[in-house]
């Protein structure tokens, strides 16, 4: 049976516990097990960096078109992913920089289209900016949420694994650093903000979906057999 939301059905308790379920599950992707039991190499971890990079890139953009659908009575909620876009723009450049510090031999990823798992996560977030775009908070949960949970622990486990530098793990020390604020910005909106019953229950959807999509891009590295 699929684990299907029915409309009105959640509350905000309910959309809370579904994105902390999600982030509990994230250690089991392939990256983070093989990261666990030290079976990870540098190839994996290139993988991963090419993998994520137009996800980083791409992120952006989306906060600006969803700020852009919004109604005018929704002030709260596009000056907010206004000034995510602002803040986040460049981070993509924190990929380009561990490549360039791993010695990375593949082509710069900005030469290549996106691997399949993350092109579909991106359209993801395009498709909720334009059609839900409340929603594009719900996905920014759970994204702020990975990286405040498990950036420093497994960055530190990752150099320790692949006997890395901190700055051959910038991605994830930098966001271990930033999604923390990012989290509590993210209720703190999330309590300021006029939701109905039906938009909970859209925004545990979404949430559900952005999480599985997004450690399908994890999933998909860390499954490369070497």
């Amino acid at each position: 049976m699929f684990n299907l939301i029915k409309r009105h059905e959640c509350t905000k308790n309910h959309f809370l516990a579904s994105v902390q379920q999600i982030v509990d599950e994230f250690p089991k992707n392939a990256i983070c097990k093989r990261i666990d039991e030290k079976t990870l190499t540098r190839r994996h971890y290139s993988a991963l960096l090419h993998t994520i990079f137009h996800q980083t890139y791409n992120n952006p953009s989306t906060f600006g078109l969803a700020a852009a659908q919004l109604q005018s009575d929704r002030e709260e909620l596009r000056s907010y992913f206004l000034h995510h876009a602002e803040e986040e723009k460049n981070h993509w450049n924190w990929i380009i920089d561990d490549l360039r510090n791993l010695d990375d031999a593949n082509p710069d990823p900005r030469d290549f289209y996106p691997q399949k798992s993350c092109q579909a996560y991106i359209a993801y977030n395009y498709y909720i900016a334009t059609r839900k775009p409340v929603g594009r908070l719900a996905i920014a949960l759970v994204l702020e949420s990975f990286g405040g949970t498990y950036g420093r622990e497994y960055g530190l486990r990752l150099c320790d694994v692949l006997d890395l530098q901190q700055n051959q793990c910038t991605f994830f020390f930098g966001h271990s650093e930033t999604d923390v604020g990012h989290v509590e910005d993210i209720l703190h909106i999330l309590d300021q903000s006029r939701i109905g019953d039906e938009e909970w229950s859209e925004l545990t959807h979404i949430a559900r979906c952005a999480g599985k999509m997004y450690l399908d891009l994890y999933e998909s590295a860390g499954s490369m057999v070497y």
